[in-house]
């Protein structure tokens, strides 16, 4: 875990610690709004411009909302892991149910 700027309250997390972080959202009222993609160059991190966002969609209930954006947000971190660069952390954008 990294912080991004000081005075921030952002926290970067490794891939490793980000699949974590969602797998214990699992089955919660917590939805994945989306994250940032961040590269460490040097000790110092900065954005890569990768995102990923998910929106609740019409019609769907909360509780599906929450589950369907937390499989999201699992889908492409998986894929940054793939990629293999062990320089990549990821902001979580999260909201609690009723919040979203």
């Amino acid at each position: 875990m990294a912080e991004i700027n000081s005075g921030s309250n952002e926290m970067a997390l490794k891939l490793s610690d980000a699949i974590k972080a969602v797998d214990l959202l699992l089955d919660s009222q917590v939805a994945v709004l989306g994250g940032d993609v961040l590269t460490d160059s040097s000790g110092k991190l900065s954005y890569t411009y990768e995102n990923w966002y998910c929106k609740q969609l019409s019609g769907e209930n909360p509780l599906g909302f929450c589950r369907r954006s937390q499989i999201v947000a699992r889908e492409f971190i998986d894929k940054l892991i793939k990629r293999g660069d062990e320089t990549l952390f990821v902001v979580l954008v999260y909201s609690e149910l009723g919040v979203v």
